[in-house]
């Protein structure tokens, strides 16, 4: 099992249980409220989870943070990328380089240099 959730909560999710297996393609509908984009937040550690489990190639998942949700592999395309995904005010290359932030900079600072070069 690649990904399993047993009875997962969280900020507008209740008892969410799901099993992915290696080559599945996992699609989440419903209408709006119904908890779907909450359960990607809640997956991706961008909101606390209140109950349940879940685990990530048999070991414990489900970070506290999203930095730690992109090291284990997992990432989140938010449903609004506009209103979530993006920063309108500034150039496409640092819109372009936001995930790579940790790779780029150094005690904070972004080494702009090494921005637009292609990362190994």
């Amino acid at each position: 099992m690649v990904l399993e959730l047993t009875d997962l909560a969280g900020p507008g999710v209740t008892g969410v249980s799901l099993r992915v297996r290696a080559g599945e393609i996992v699609g989440l509908a419903g209408l709006v409220g119904a908890g779907r984009s909450e359960l990607a937040r809640l997956v991706h550690g961008a909101a606390d989870r209140t109950g349940g489990s879940a685990t990530l190639h048999g070991a414990a998942a489900i970070p506290g943070h999203p930095a730690g949700a992109i090291a284990a592999g997992i990432a989140l395309i938010p449903e609004s990328r506009k209103d979530e995904g993006l920063c309108l005010g500034r150039p496409v290359r640092e819109n372009a380089s936001l995930a790579s932030l940790t790779h780029l900079s150094r005690l904070g600072i972004v080494r702009r240099r090494t921005e637009g070069r292609p990362r190994p």
